[in-house]
């Protein structure tokens, strides 16, 4: 009986193993970029991105476009398909804000989303 009872609990979690990477880590994954022209201010700043109201990270430098998903001085992250919220974020050295830009973007088709924040305008 106890044999049988451990095959039995050993069959449940695999089948929960593959029903959760169903839902979680087969989606369409699609690489994410985000640039900024920080470099046009003239001051120290740090520029900080969030999405969906998390913060994903700092970007890392400053560029004039964004070009791919693989340059040196954007913040490169991949998402799952879904629509998302971003919000970009740059800061002073007293931490505070200096200029914000939000959007949505949509992941569905793997292709390379390059996100612009052009503080020229």
């Amino acid at each position: 009986m106890k044999k049988f009872t451990f095959s039995f609990v050993l069959a449940i979690i695999f089948t929960l193993s593959l029903n959760s990477c169903k839902t979680t880590c087969c989606h369409n994954i699609t690489p994410v970029s985000f640039g900024v022209n920080s470099s046009i201010i003239n001051t120290v700043t740090t520029t900080k991105v969030y999405v969906d109201g998390n913060e994903i990270g700092v970007i890392p430098g400053s560029v004039n476009s964004v070009e791919n998903c693989e340059n040196e001085n954007t913040l490169n992250v991949e998402f799952g398909e879904s629509e998302h919220r971003y919000e970009i974020v740059v800061f002073n050295e007293q931490n505070d804000t200096i200029a914000k830009k939000n959007g949505y973007f949509d992941v569905n088709d793997g292709d390379c989303i390059k996100i612009f924040f052009d503080l020229n305008e």
